[in-house]
């Protein structure tokens, strides 16, 4: 019986800074049905801020998407790569940023660093310390989609304190997503802790020559949900998906997995509300066009008003993501919100 781990259809997220602003990330996402957004908090031993290699920016990119995500519905959950080399530090470093964004689900992802010699006690070591750390954390486990080619792994070390795997069923090379995730599901069966639930991740990326077939994506879901019955599915990943197999996207945008994020209902709050009438309305750092544009807003979208400014008139978005900046009411004649 699942518990619940994670419901629906989600993607994976990794450098966020690539993608553009959270905030339009998450609109995207929520259209598109996503329930839920793997998020990357840690990387070993270090925090995880999702910024572009070598990027100066300063921005806890990862942070402000966890807000916009919860701020329109969608559940945000951590996942961290670990390497085992310090597994406490790994533990405490995740668990810190855990923390931080109010986080209590977290996936594991551990891969080839953990089929060395010994890595099963490190294992243990990480697991018990996030317990320790954290005594309502809820794990999964991210890693291989066949346990019997990796047989080194230590499955046992790890499942003993895993709610739920999810396995990477990349059918990279191939085209038969279907036939894998039923052998994965097979191999999963076989493990020493198996009636844990199990949440595939798909494949909906580009690698070299290599991408997934028209209706491979649609396929791989269809299985899990209505053969397998499977209460989740993602996919790796964001950028990838959307911008190199865009296709891909909108096979999984358009499927229902049967759960559809909430609308989201305008913040509790007793003042000044305005709904947007338009799409991509811009949202600048100052009142005026000119101004640096740090996203957009949607139509339907609902946002509190903390001041008006500008030779027109800007609202200046009290809460939120955007809280902080700037968007016209009106500009050279034209209306784009009015009063809730």
């Amino acid at each position: 019986m699942d518990d619940g781990l994670i419901v629906g259809k989600g993607m994976y997220t990794w450098i966020i800074e690539r993608c553009g602003e959270p905030a339009d990330l998450v609109h995207q996402a929520k259209v598109g049905g996503c329930s839920h957004l793997l998020i990357k908090l840690a990387d070993g031993v270090y925090p995880y801020y999702g910024r572009n290699y070598a990027s100066p920016s300063q921005r806890d990119f990862t942070m402000e998407l966890v807000d916009a995500a919860k701020h329109e519905g969608i559940e945000p959950v951590a996942w961290q790569y670990v390497y085992g080399i310090s597994p406490i530090v790994e533990a405490d470093v995740i668990v810190q940023r855990m923390n931080s964004a109010g986080l209590k689900k977290l996936i594991v992802n551990a891969e080839v660093e953990y089929k060395a010699p010994g890595m099963g006690s490190k294992a243990v070591q990480y697991c018990q310390r996030l317990r320790s750390k954290m005594s309502d954390i809820r794990l999964g486990l991210s890693t291989y989609r066949y346990p019997t080619y990796h047989r080194k792994f230590p499955w046992s070390e790890f499942g003993q304190f895993m709610e739920g795997y999810l396995p990477q069923v990349y059918w990279q090379g191939a085209h038969n997503p279907v036939e894998q995730l039923g052998r994965c599901l097979r191999e999963y069966a076989g493990l020493p802790y198996p009636n844990k639930p199990v949440y595939p991740t798909g494949a909906a990326y580009k690698q070299g020559s290599w991408k997934p077939g028209p209706g491979e994506v649609t396929a791989f879901m269809s299985a899990a949900k209505t053969v397998y019955e499977l209460a989740a599915v993602d996919f790796w990943e964001w950028y990838n998906a959307t911008v190199y197999v865009p296709y891909c996207w909108a096979e999984i945008a358009a499927f229902d997995y049967g759960v559809t994020p909430p609308p989201s209902p305008p913040p509790p709050s007793d003042g000044f509300m305005m709904r947007i009438l338009v799409d991509d309305l811009r949202v600048r750092d100052a009142p005026n066009a000119s101004a640096q544009i740090k996203g957009q807003l949607h139509m339907g979208d609902v946002i509190e008003v903390g001041d008006i400014g500008g030779a027109n008139a800007w609202a200046k978005i009290k809460v939120g993501p955007y809280a902080g900046y700037w968007s016209a009411v009106n500009y050279l004649g034209t209306r784009y919100m009015e009063p809730v």
